[in-house]
């Protein structure tokens, strides 16, 4: 029973989400399902809110308005451990002085699996 709750319910929902920076608004309504299993591809031009929308789903940004759902229960309510263990996130730009591969930078992304965490 439990698994076939689990099938049904969408991993990812974003319900009317709206973010504004100052008079700008980035976000505007937007909601999405995810489904659990799928592949997603957000794509857009310059400035379209892409980034955005990928740091209010990680919780580096609060929406201004609307809720997100991860796995049925609202963001708001979720540990930054849950959280990091369903998602990655590197940006684009950044200033790493270090030399990391790319093997490197994504074995990082699993840290949270490790039990002093």
């Amino acid at each position: 029973m439990e698994e076939e709750k689990r099938v049904k319910m969408n991993f990812l929902s974003l319900k009317n989400i709206s973010y504004r920076n100052g008079s700008t608004e980035i976000l505007k309504e937007l909601n999405i399902d995810f489904q659990r299993g799928q592949f997603y591809v957000i794509v857009g031009p310059n400035g379209s809110g892409k980034t955005t929308l990928l740091k209010t789903i990680i919780k580096n940004i609060i929406p201004s308005k609307g809720i997100i759902e991860l796995e049925g229960k609202n963001l708001k309510n979720i540990k930054a451990k849950h959280l990091a263990s369903r998602f990655s996130y590197v940006p684009q730009n950044t200033n790493i002085e270090l030399e990391f591969t790319c093997y490197d930078l994504v074995m990082m992304a699993r840290n949270h699996k490790l039990k002093t965490f």
